[in-house]
């Protein structure tokens, strides 16, 4: 008897738990319809970021509390309307919103920073990209919903003295849980933050505390001004790196005696490093790159670490043509477009008197770009709208990289840019190997069997016109009066594979075989006064260095990063797995310095620290 009745208490005790947690009169047949709807439609988000990322956040606790409790929220049309159009109304804007992360996710590996969701021109800009992104896994979303909308239009409706407490109560106990697993981790916004600074880690916020919140606690970091310890810490490394160029970083004795008084430097949208060399189907990729290595009189560098973060090509010119790392959380162009930027533009204007070109076939807005080139002192801007458009690939009308290049031939002739015997910079941003790598069949000048992964045969395709297209360019340049005293300098802006590399290499060992595990992109230097080739790996941040070493410029700003002709050079770049620490850096300086380029330069460029110690 004792024991039936401690039975019958237990039993009446975990249904009052049961009660409590989930009252029956909260959870009708179309409530937790609805409720079931909005958690399948966020796991499976979950999920299929998680097949872009890794699956590692589907581990913790969190993703699944903080899903149930928004799915809490989600399900308040269906509690609350007889109607079921509201709730399938508010499950497709949803679907909406997460599907533009994922596609965003596929091409940055996180998700759309704050301040982007401001950039609906950029979007269209980009509509080939966005499109190419879609997944047939993405179908999940709407059809859940739409799974959803029929499933509620079955049950009862809601009575009209709707449970109110129940709910309330429902949703504190589920919010109080979840407060409860983002203490064991220090703190929701504490671990996101965390977690962005982590190699391996930083695309798990939008899974483990979901989108809403990982967007929350991104924008509170946004508005957080650079605390006095990041001050600091980039105020120390500033000194450290000007202390090291003065002491330490002398010039290596130039190769050849003329001296380079103009430079032409090129980004080419997305070339990655392991295609030069390489043949498929016997058929060079870069027969033209190719033939330029075998020059003695090119320096060529085929392990530059791509170190562009969330605005990409923004990031990559930055990078390259200021010596600073893009800020963590946000792209920099949109935030502290007029900070105080250094440049190879106001260095060679410093040192030569040189006139600065940027030539580019995008919109000035993208990124914000227009104004950032004033800030980094671009004397002659020239964008879209200046060229004749009427060639060009897929739904983006931006210019062909031929005929950008044909373009800028004739106005070169004619001397309207960079007439001969003007000392000048020209940076000329070419955009044909975008993804989705769309090159015009009539256009193509290499065509390879089926057997290829779709997007591999298209980026080689595209690089392989690309590769044509500076052909084209540099036979012009050549025949310039003045191409003894011309550098030019080629680079991938950034990688360009994304998250398709993973993909295609576990696709077959033939692939293996042909593409970089890694993220290289080239820095291919032409008419260097120092040739050679460089093996070992440097940084994308070091090619602002490197440019001005090979121009025999002694810098006002050095960079942040170090010249791959200097004695101090490490086989090492921030951001890359491999350790740094070889002979001769003085006092571990150099190591300190590369492990805080991050850091320091989110914190020099948010604080605008190098406005007063730039003299121009």
């Amino acid at each position: 008897m004792g024991k039936a009745n401690r039975q019958h208490r237990n039993s009446g005790r975990w249904k009052a738990f049961r009660g409590f947690l989930l009252p029956g009169s909260l959870w009708t047949p179309r409530f937790s319809m609805a409720w079931g709807g909005c958690f399948l439609t966020l796991l499976s988000f979950d999920i299929i970021w998680c097949t872009i990322t890794n699956y590692r956040p589907l581990g913790f606790v969190s993703t699944y509390l903080f899903s149930a409790t928004l799915a809490l929220i989600m399900a308040l049309p269906a509690f609350i309307s007889h109607r079921r159009w509201p709730q399938l109304l508010l499950l497709l804007a949803v679907d909406a919103l997460l599907e533009a992360n994922l596609m965003y996710c596929r091409t940055y590996f996180e998700a759309i920073p704050p301040a982007s969701y401001l950039l609906a021109g950029n979007a269209a800009q980009f509509s080939d990209s966005i499109t190419s992104s879609l997944n047939l896994l993405d179908l999940l979303l709407p059809s859940i919903a739409i799974a959803t909308g029929i499933g509620i239009g079955r049950t009862q409706k809601p009575d009209r003295h709707r449970a109110w407490r129940p709910y309330l109560l429902t949703l504190s106990a589920a919010i109080a849980l979840c407060a409860v697993s983002a203490i064991t981790h220090g703190g929701m916004i504490r671990h996101i933050s965390e977690l962005k600074n982590e190699c391996y880690k930083h695309a798990f916020p939008p899974v483990l505390y979901t989108l809403p919140c990982s967007f929350v606690a991104d924008l509170t970091e946004t508005i957080v001004p650079v605390s006095e310890e990041d001050r600091e810490f980039a105020h120390n490394i500033i000194n450290e790196r000007l202390a090291l160029a003065r002491g330490y970083e002398q010039k290596a004795p130039v190769a050849s005696p003329q001296k380079r008084d103009n430079l032409v430097f090129i980004f080419v949208e997305s070339l990655e490093a392991w295609p030069i060399g390489k043949k498929v189907e016997g058929k060079e990729i870069t027969p033209n790159i190719n033939r330029w290595l075998s020059d003695s009189t090119t320096w060529y560098a085929s392990k530059v670490y791509s170190q562009a973060g969330t605005g990409r090509s923004i990031d990559g010119q930055l990078l390259m043509t200021t010596g600073l790392f893009p800020t963590s959380n946000y792209v920099y162009s949109m935030r502290y477009p007029h900070s105080t930027f250094p440049s190879l533009a106001k260095e060679l204007r410093h040192s030569l008197g040189a006139k600065s070109y940027l030539l580019s076939g995008d919109r000035a807005n993208t990124w914000n770009q227009g104004v950032v080139a004033a800030s980094f002192g671009i004397d002659n801007p020239m964008y879209r709208n200046n060229w004749d458009c009427s060639e060009y690939f897929g739904n983006t009308h931006n210019p062909t990289d031929k005929s950008l290049f044909r373009q800028i031939e004739a106005r070169m002739r004619a001397g309207e840019i960079w007439p001969e015997g003007e000392k000048a910079i020209v940076e000329i941003v070419t955009y044909s190997s975008h993804f989705p790598f769309i090159i015009n069949p009539e256009a193509r000048e290499i065509s390879l069997a089926d057997t290829y992964p779709p997007k591999l045969a298209e980026y080689i395709t595209a690089i392989n016109y690309a590769d044509s297209a500076l052909g084209q360019l540099i036979g012009y340049l050549r025949t310039r009066s003045d191409w003894d005293r011309t550098m030019v300098v080629i680079v991938g802006d950034h990688e360009g594979l994304a998250s398709k590399r993973k993909e295609i290499l576990e696709n077959s060992k033939t692939w293996q075989a042909l593409i970089d595990t890694d993220t290289y992109v080239p820095m291919i230097v032409l008419n260097a006064t120092i040739p050679g080739h460089r093996d070992e790996i440097m940084g994308q941040i070091d090619v602002y260095s490197t440019t001005l070493d090979q121009m025999g410029v002694t810098p006002v700003w050095p960079g942040l990063g170090f010249s791959a002709l200097s004695p101090l050079s490490q086989a090492y770049a921030s951001g890359a797995p491999e350790a740094c620490g070889v002979s001769g850096d003085p006092a571990g300086r150099v190591c300190r310095i590369i492990a805080g380029q991050k850091r320091a330069g989110n914190a020099i460029i948010a604080a605008d620290m190098l406005r007063d110690n730039l003299n121009y």
